[in-house]
């Protein structure tokens, strides 16, 4: 018998909870079309449902390439670093991928296309492709996203990478941890920063291609119906901005920064308080004593750490 080939690309696949999108997830990677051995790493962080059966199902039949990690105890709860120093720890290939147990690919030369441009292109550390969004509430397709990517300056304003489409190297991978340290950092998402941190020191290349769908679900810290949950996201967002353009001394950038923030704030806070506001707007004619009241009444009910921002923008809005 021949010697086992190594994968060549390691799937990182964290799971928790996942069960009525999880075998869908776990299709997209063994229908994969390649002409090198690849990697699932499904790592199941202690659910609390049937998802750990299936990825033993999926282990079983597909022993080559789903590689399981089954927790006893939640890990990314810790928000100690413990979960990427597992995943890290156990990813062997060359390339890493990433997948959520809730999104999944549609494509099944994804991986084969992405890894013939990084194999010709030694100065590329990353490739994307385009998504479908999946809204779970309404059971339909919602818009596609993935912008072209056109340099570190415009990625610091706003974030056109897809993570479940990104095959990067995971040389950069583990260097960004070694370098950056996210553990310590207390930031609300993992994959951004990354990006942000491989644009500066590596160039990255977009596939204008579909070959996946994100599946946006009520609960999660980017889609949440909290108002602190979502604010503490956006505000988070704006920490890992401020972090790399002070790092890398991008500092005529903070302005655009902070705008950005602040439009993010809109969106994310005041999304159902803004008919409201157009109808406050039409009938206040002048009223300035009926501006300031309006003003406090719709800010006050905003947690102590937003109210500024919805402030400034109510004044702005009804002028």
């Amino acid at each position: 018998m021949g010697k086992k080939e190594s994968p060549l690309v390691s799937i990182r696949c964290t799971v928790y909870n996942h069960e009525p999108y999880l075998r869908q997830c776990l299709d997209g990677f063994v229908m994969q079309k390649t002409n090198f051995a690849f990697e699932a790493i499904v790592h199941d962080d202690a659910s609390t449902d049937n998802s750990a059966e299936i990825i033993r199902e999926y282990a079983e039949k597909y022993p080559d390439i789903i590689k399981p990690i089954y927790e006893t105890e939640n890990q990314y709860s810790k928000q100690d670093g413990s979960l990427d120093r597992i995943m890290n720890e156990h990813t062997h290939g060359k390339y890493v991928a990433f997948c959520e147990g809730d999104d999944y690919w549609t494509d099944p030369l994804k991986l084969q296309k992405q890894v013939e441009i990084l194999e010709k292109n030694s100065n590329i550390g990353l490739c994307y492709t385009k998504i479908i969004k999946y809204i779970q509430e309404k059971g339909k397709n919602g818009s596609v996203w993935g912008g072209n990517y056109t340099n570190f300056n415009e990625l610091l304003i706003s974030n056109t990478i897809p993570t479940l489409t990104c095959l990067l190297r995971k040389d950069l991978v583990l260097r960004y941890y070694e370098e950056i340290k996210p553990e310590n950092k207390s930031w609300k998402m993992g994959d951004y920063p990354m990006w942000l941190w491989i644009s500066y020191n590596s160039n990255i290349f977009f596939l204008p291609e579909i070959t996946g769908v994100y599946r946006v679900v009520k609960e999660s810290a980017s889609h949440s119906s909290n108002l602190i949950t979502r604010v503490n996201f956006v505000i988070s967002t704006f920490d890992i901005r401020l972090f790399f353009a002070s790092k890398y001394n991008m500092y005529q950038y903070d302005i655009l920064v902070k705008e950005s923030l602040w439009w993010h704030l809109i969106h994310s806070i005041l999304s159902k308080d803004l008919d409201n506001i157009s109808l406050y707007k039409k009938k206040l004619n002048g009223n300035t004593v009926l501006k300031k009241k309006i003003i406090i009444f719709l800010s006050d009910k905003y947690p102590k750490v937003a109210r500024f921002m919805v402030k400034k923008y109510i004044k702005h809005f009804i002028g």
